[in-house]
Formats: structure tokens, sequence, C-alpha cells
């Protein structure tokens, strides 16, 4: 949906965007699952938090609209924008592209 527009690199799992964000923090937005094989969204936002913290606001979580208690309690605490599956993909290229646009303009210039 957005490889036309954005570089996009994905991870097939929690654990393997874990490993890419270790190696490479230059991403301009992250986009969870909440539910992710290994390691949840939220286990992988809460290590961002804590890590690299200035990534961990550009998350963006999508779900399928299933929530564990667990889940709800995460959400209720933090302030990253929500997206609920099914993407509408105009919508979905609308949100991305003003996120990203609006963090590049925040962007010192050299």
């Amino acid at each position: 949906m957005l490889g036309r527009d954005h570089e996009v690199v994905t991870a097939s799992s929690g654990a393997e965007g874990k490993e890419l964000l270790e190696q490479d923090q230059a991403f301009d937005l992250i986009i969870l699952d909440l539910m992710m094989l290994q390691v949840s969204g939220m286990d992988l936002h809460c290590w961002l938090a804590d890590t690299f913290p200035e990534l961990a606001d550009r998350v963006i979580f999508v779900t399928g609209g299933v929530f564990t208690p667990k889940a709800r309690a995460y959400l209720s605490t933090v302030d990253n924008l929500r997206l609920e599956k099914p993407l509408d993909s105009a919508t979905f290229k609308k949100i991305v592209g003003e996120l990203v646009s609006n963090r590049l303009a925040k962007e010192p210039k050299h």
C-alpha cells in the first residue's frame, strides 16, 4: 500500500522488527500491529520507549479490533495513533503521508 510513495522496510515478527531497529533508527514512522509473533507491538513499543524514546513517538498501532485486557490497558497509557483494520487504502496513505511530512518539516535544516 505504501511502497509506491515511501521506502518501506518490513519485518515478519516483532522480534525481527526489534533486530532491525537495534541496527537502524533512521525511520520516519513505525507501524506496529498490536498482535505480532514472538514480540507483541506493545512489547516492542515499550522497548522503544526505554531504548529509543524518539522512535516510540513515531509509532502507529494497527489492530484488528480485538483487544485483550492487557492491550486495552497499554493503549490507554500511550498517545500514539491507533488505526483499525481493515485499513482504507486512501485514508491510510493520506495519514502516513501527513505524518511523514510533518516529521520532516520539524527536522533541523543543515
